[in-house]
């Protein structure tokens, strides 16, 4: 499974890249130092989730943990560049899996979660790299909501042998810090690389995501 999310993560960054070129064309020349205005972002990302920790099935209530593995994702920003100041929403949606609940291989597993948040950046500088391009470095953060659903099939761990499936669902208020650069190659189109850090709670614990993410923005 995260061979197959890793090869789709690949091909989607390719494709942002093809596109990013094209739609930048011959306009290089046109960056801009104090571009500002309207901006859309889409982008991908490989993250590392923490585990669960949650009632399992005949567990009565009594927390047992939730393995979670490697997750992909996508996201799609809607803001507005003042100049050095962004503003943006940021809605971000993740499909993951588990390994392991309770110690014990699990089976037929999935791990859906996603956020929305509303979001505030400082953009530190723009730094020329060469004639055509230049690089923005910038640090934000956000307030929203994270919600998840998780369901697996296991064996119990109380030496039974027997097989159960179950899931677990929940939203929670949750925060998010990021830390990047954008890359442009022209006035309206970019590159973006970054480190994204969401914390929220799912079934009542804390829940974090470390996710690395490339987006191509456009600026209208």
């Amino acid at each position: 499974r995260n061979v197959e999310m890793k090869a789709n993560f690949i091909r989607a960054s390719v494709v942002l890249a093809l596109l990013g070129l094209g739609l930048s064309g011959n306009a290089y020349a046109d960056n801009d130092d104090g571009n500002s205005g309207f901006y859309a972002e889409v982008g991908g990302s490989l993250s590392t989730p923490s585990d669960v920790d949650a009632p399992f099935t005949s567990t009565l209530g009594t927390d047992v943990n939730w393995d979670t593995s490697g997750a992909v994702g996508v996201k799609l920003k809607l803001g507005w560049d003042f100049g050095k100041i962004r503003s943006d929403l940021k809605i971000s949606a993740y499909e993951g899996g588990v390994d392991t609940i309770d110690s014990v291989t699990a089976s037929r597993d999935d791990f859906w979660f996603g956020s929305a948040t509303l979001n505030g950046y400082w953009d530190i500088v723009n730094k020329k790299v060469g004639k055509r391009l230049s690089i923005t470095p910038y640090v934000g953060l956000g307030v929203g909501a994270v919600g998840g659903y998780i369901r697996a099939s296991s064996v119990l761990a109380d030496g039974s042998g027997a097989t159960r499936r179950d899931n677990r669902r929940d939203i929670a208020l949750a925060g998010r810090a990021m830390i990047g650069a954008q890359l442009h190659l022209s006035k309206h189109v970019g590159f973006t690389m970054g480190y994204d850090l969401l914390v929220g709670g799912i079934e009542g614990s804390t829940f974090t995501n470390h996710a690395l993410e490339l987006g191509l923005r456009l600026t209208f």
